[in-house]
């Protein structure tokens, strides 16, 4: 009989004592997310003996896969359970695995490339015809440049390309300096044509451009290039042929010896023979150019050529 007492008096003692518990503490009991990297969740207070709704926590890349009672996550938190104390839970996630798609343009696929978000990835660079590859972009206006590692979604990543442009400059040595061409891009590799020449060089015919200045001829005025050197600029120098003139001898009103062809700046020799008429004695030379322009050239032995002339005797009684 004193046996069944003391115990009925214990359990009251224990009830009494759990009842203090409760009112010291509040009739409520607090519950804390640890979202493992995941977006903050607050605390919320539960009621004694109430369950509560989970919330779902979100992480880029990853998929929920419940809340845990231990920071092993080894104990799952099941919906409905209660508790009786202050209690953190945590998230477990597992990561997820996306594709990314490789293009050369808005339509032609390169390659794909699958693995866990955030995994770092590498792919050979593509080549183009003529262009230079300048990295690979995660819009088509080449605004935002791929980082190399899996976004948390499928994702088309595109190639960017640069034509490989030559910058043409053009020089021509003894032209007026008044005289200048523009510089000119063009793309190396494709097929492009060259600007007509405005270079002009007094006694001479241009024929084409040369590589520098005492190089041979390479491209003609206007011509198509097939291939144009792989170089960021390129200087061209016109090439001059020298015009050919005429240098006629006239005696009397007749022609006196051979038509003499030379090029322009050469110069010519006074003929040695010189014109005879009877009651006459030849005295000297003078030149009627094309222009209009009459020059002596008494007591000269020779003539630089600078146009078509005509020499015309002058005699004397």
């Amino acid at each position: 009989m004193n046996k069944k007492i003391y115990s009925i008096l214990l359990i009251l003692v224990m009830i009494l004592t759990l009842s203090s518990c409760r009112i010291q503490g509040g009739d409520s009991y607090k519950v804390s997310f640890d979202t493992n990297g995941g977006n903050k969740i607050q605390s919320i207070e539960v009621k004694y003996g109430e369950s509560f709704l989970y919330p779902t926590p979100i992480k880029e890349g990853h998929t929920f896969d419940g809340w845990f009672t231990d920071k092993n996550l080894t104990v799952n938190a099941t919906p409905g359970t209660v508790f009786s104390d202050d209690v953190t839970l945590y998230a477990k996630w597992s990561i997820n695995t996306y594709s990314v798609t490789f293009m050369l343009d808005e339509e032609l696929m390169y390659g794909i490339k699958s693995d866990k978000f955030g995994s770092e990835i590498r792919i050979d660079d593509p080549s183009l015809l003529n262009h230079t590859f300048k990295g690979w972009y995660t819009d088509t206006s080449f605004t935002t440049k791929f980082n190399n590692k899996i976004p948390s979604h499928d994702a088309y990543i595109y190639a960017k390309w640069v034509p490989n442009e030559v910058n043409i400059s053009f020089v021509s040595i003894g032209s007026p300096s008044h005289q200048k061409m523009d510089d000119v891009t063009l793309i190396w590799g494709l097929n492009t044509t060259l600007p007509e020449n405005i270079f002009t060089k007094e006694g001479f015919e241009f024929i084409g451009w040369a590589k520098s200045p005492d190089s041979d001829l390479v491209y003609r005025d206007n011509e198509t290039l097939s291939s144009i050197p792989k170089t960021e600029s390129y200087t061209l120098y016109a090439v001059w042929k020298p015009l050919l003139y005429s240098v006629i001898y006239i005696a009397d009103g007749e022609r006196f010896g051979d038509i003499i062809e030379k090029e322009y700046g050469s110069t010519i020799d006074v003929p040695v023979d010189v014109p005879l008429k009877e009651g006459y004695q030849f005295s000297y030379w003078y030149i009627y150019r094309e222009t209009n322009d009459t020059t002596f050239i008494e007591n000269k032995d020779y003539y630089t050529l600078l146009n078509n002339i005509y020499s015309i005797a002058n005699v004397e009684p």
